[in-house]
């Protein structure tokens, strides 16, 4: 995707949330659009997390990772300005 055709509805719709509490979603795409960013990456955390997902007549267990998109100026310090849970794995513990 090019920086001029993301949006604020885009990036949620990729599961993507604001990392620090002053910066809005709203903000992050507006500086990504302007360039204010201009080298972005994204890295993944090794942690594993879970959570219950429940079903009409199934339950599973779905583990996931943490991956944070980062902003540069100058390519040696990298700060995070959003995250988003990337599902790696799910698992059926109960159905009917």
């Amino acid at each position: 995707m090019k920086r001029n055709e993301l949006t604020v509805e885009k990036m949620f719709n990729m599961g993507w949330r604001n990392e620090h509490p002053c910066l809005t979603i709203e903000k992050i795409v507006d500086y990504i659009k302007s360039y204010k960013y201009p080298y972005l990456r994204c890295t993944m955390n090794d942690d594993i997390h879970s959570y219950d997902d429940f079903g009409m007549c199934s339950t599973y267990r779905v583990y996931y990772k943490i991956e944070y998109l980062e902003a540069s100026f100058d390519k040696r310090t990298w700060k995070k300005i959003a995250w988003r849970k990337v599902e790696t794995n799910r698992n059926c513990i109960y159905a009917d």
